[in-house]
């Protein structure tokens, strides 16, 4: 039987993984545009480059570290929230205007879990994989990277359907199902 438990390696492996799968969407949707420096950027394209040249610079700073010496995740954590933090490369130094600040921002928020008071419970789409859930795990709300959103839970199921009695116009289906 395969073990699931996280370990520290794992958790660097996941992160380094994590942060190419962002790298080639983000160089991928630049491409999709076909963004021109000689022309002048747009907003798209301020919006855009910045995310990639930020999470190659974790990338990179995430690579150096050995996880085979840390002792516990949350060393592991603390290490690779560090690297997300502060990682740097020419191209990510300003100075930017307030649309790649605010580019390079998010991205780096993407990094640690955190838990909040429900009156602070405020979940916006950006983009990243997230999800919110109790403290018991009664309700999950999950976004995924692919613009879905997963709701779980039958007391937050049945809120929802309550409060939005269109909710089955939007059910993902497929020919299979």
């Amino acid at each position: 039987m395969t073990d699931l438990r996280a370990t520290p390696v794992s958790l660097h492996t996941a992160a380094r993984r994590y942060l190419a799968e962002r790298y080639e969407r983000w160089t991928s949707r630049y491409a999709e545009i076909g963004g021109s420096p000689s022309d002048g950027y747009t907003d798209q394209e301020l919006d855009i480059f910045p995310r990639y040249n930020v999470l190659a610079a974790i990338l990179a700073a995430v690579e150096r570290l050995t996880p085979n010496h840390w002792t516990s995740l949350e060393e592991a954590r603390e290490h690779l929230t560090e690297a997300g933090r502060g990682a740097e490369s020419p191209f990510t130094r300003p100075p930017f205007g307030a649309i790649e600040d605010r580019a390079m921002a998010e991205e780096r928020e993407h990094g640690p879990s955190y838990e909040i008071e429900l009156s602070e419970f405020d979940p916006s789409y950006t983009g990243a994989e997230g999800f919110w859930s109790s403290a018991e795990l009664d309700w999950l709300l999950y976004a995924s990277h692919e613009s879905s959103i997963t709701v779980g839970g039958e007391s937050l199921i049945a809120a929802i359907t309550q409060a939005w009695p269109e909710w089955h116009q939007y059910i993902w289906t497929t020919p299979f199902f």
